[in-house]
């Protein structure tokens, strides 16, 4: 026969609850807190070409930085050294006239965040 719960004595999820801080609860008790950064929301208009709005980046070609040019999915190395090699662009046409800059290439660039500040 099963011996009647005392009253006074706590039950088991009632001891492993107390066992931990508020901080810290154990994992079938949930959680509320949030991990990692928020995402970025400023605008840095520094002497870089990059500068970052809303989550989405922008980069213009004629002032970007070796890597920040290597950032954009679109170019590969051989593209990052041509497009340095030939600054300033006053625009697309100019680019396309590059080797291995057709029209997808430069599309592709347009939509990672490339631009042309004159």
């Amino acid at each position: 026969m099963a011996k009647p719960q005392n009253k006074s004595e706590p039950k088991v999820d009632e001891q492993i609850a107390e066992s931990f801080p508020a901080s810290d609860p154990p994992s079938y008790m949930g959680s509320t807190a949030v991990a990692g950064a928020p995402p970025e929301t400023t605008s840095d208009n520094s002497s870089s070409g990059r500068r970052i709005e809303n989550e989405s980046v922008s980069i213009d070609i004629n002032s970007a930085t070796e890597e920040e040019l290597g950032s954009l999915t679109a170019l590969g190395p051989d593209h990052v050294r041509s497009l340095i090699g030939r600054r300033p662009f006053a625009s697309w046409e100019d680019v396309k006239g590059l080797p291995d800059f057709d029209g997808e290439t430069i599309a592709a660039l347009r939509k990672g965040g490339a631009h042309i500040n004159n």
